[in-house]
């Protein structure tokens, strides 16, 4: 009788470590990212951000070097009238109907040469000046002039909201010209419903209140995004499957949404399927619409997303990262929805996206709605929100409402890809 041969132990130390790469270059891209030209130019209001001033800077740079440029043109050799040497050799021409005349008043100022100051020479220092230096160098020290460094902001600022909306993916409040919110998804009340079903695993017994405990040190102690998503999340999501969990990836195998001008979607955390899952058939035509990168051992058609900031992180930017990433997720069900048929407008959600941020958790589904005019939007609809520090309860019903929507986010997703794998097979 043959036993079945065990899979190796993940190697936990390399699992950190490959995380520790992602979360780095995570920060390195969104930090050094600059928004095309493009993006300025079709925004339909352009907010007063930081970026906003830097583009704005880049541009008046730009119109000042080609003026300077203009400036520092000479004018052609020919047009210059050279001294006869012969007036030379008699001591040059008599300037003095010129004495007193005022200075030219429409001459370029880069024409007109002023002699450079001299450099004033080191003052010597007097005997003893240096043992009192020593003496007072703490003072010294302290009245030198610092430099203040500003830290670039990431690409999720009003601008990037102004984008988005532009584009037909709209946050939550959204509201349209006429003054009317978008509409909720259909299946809005299961949702609701789903989220509050109990689980033994935070009952009394099993989440005591050491495990609390624990979770509001780790809280307490995160000193940025990393180690939220390291330390702090785990006691929120409980037990996962590694094989369907994924993050921070960046999603740069997938068609943009707004047309290749701004930054691709790159969530800290997201819940896939296995890409074995998905029929090669579907992958081949619809791969850059549900294969979120290049490493095919990632999860793929991703449904259900984390967005995490730490305690210098704003709940605000957190909200636009979630919009953003499940608007991609939506678009992949939508995908896995109608594939090889018409496209699918039944008005419910299929995807949840979520935010962390300082002991706040919010819970989101974006849906597709094809809107009057014929254009496909994406809103974004708040499911509930949880103070996860406040109280035991509130953090029981917070994590409850987390596992549920995750398994339930992984049914829906399940659900579509069965539905596009059944259309290849049966042809």
């Amino acid at each position: 009788m043959h036993r079945k041969r065990k899979a190796p132990p993940i190697n936990a130390a390399a699992k950190k470590l490959e995380q520790e790469y992602f979360w780095k270059r995570k920060k390195e891209d969104c930090k050094d990212w600059i928004q095309p030209a493009a993006f300025w130019d079709n925004l339909s209001f352009i907010p007063l951000t930081r970026r906003a001033l830097e583009e704005h800077n880049r541009r008046c740079g730009e119109v000042l070097n080609a003026i300077q440029h203009q400036k520092r043109k000479r004018l052609p050799k020919k047009r210059l009238l050279p001294v006869p040497a012969r007036i030379a050799r008699h001591g040059g021409l008599d300037l003095t109907d010129l004495r007193g005349y005022p200075d030219p008043t429409d001459m370029p100022a880069a024409a007109i040469r002023k002699p450079k100051p001299k450099a004033a020479a080191p003052k010597k220092k007097a005997s003893g000046s240096q043992g009192k230096a020593s003496a007072s160098g703490g003072r010294v020290n302290a009245e030198k002039k610092t430099e203040t460094k500003t830290t670039k902001s990431g690409p999720y600022d009003a601008a990037f909201q102004q984008h988005l909306i532009d584009h037909g993916i709209l946050p939550y409040g959204y509201t349209y010209p006429n003054g009317n919110p978008p509409s909720k998804p259909g299946n809005h009340i299961e949702i609701r419903e789903r989220l509050a079903q109990r689980r033994s695993s935070l009952s009394h017994s099993l989440y005591t209140d050491n495990d609390r405990q624990r979770f509001l040190h780790e809280e307490a102690g995160a000193a940025n995004e990393q180690q939220v998503i390291q330390s702090v999340l785990p006691h929120i999501e409980g037990p996962t499957d590694g094989t369907t969990r994924g993050g921070p990836t960046k999603f740069a195998n997938l068609k943009s949404m707004t047309m290749e001008s701004t930054v691709p979607g790159y969530p800290d955390i997201y819940y896939g399927a296995g890409t074995e899952e998905i029929e090669l058939g579907v992958r081949t035509v619809i791969g850059d619409l549900i294969i979120p990168s290049a490493q095919v051992h990632l999860p793929a058609a991703p449904n259900f997303f984390v967005a995490c900031k730490g305690p210098s992180g704003t709940a605000s930017v957190a909200q636009r990262q979630a919009l953003y990433d499940g608007a991609i997720g939506a678009r992949g069900i939508q995908a896995l929805r109608s594939f090889q048929g018409e496209d699918v407008y039944d008005g419910n959600a299929y995807c949840i996206s979520s935010f962390y941020s300082s002991g706040l958790l919010r819970m989101f589904t974006i849906h597709p709605v094809q809107a009057d005019n014929g254009r496909l939007h994406y809103v974004m609809t708040l499911i509930k929100g949880w103070d996860m520090i406040g109280d035991a309860e509130s953090f029981r019903s917070g994590a409850t409402a987390y596992r549920n929507l995750r398994d339930w986010a992984k049914e829906q997703r399940d659900s579509a890809i069965q539905i596009a794998n059944g259309r290849v097979l049966r042809d």
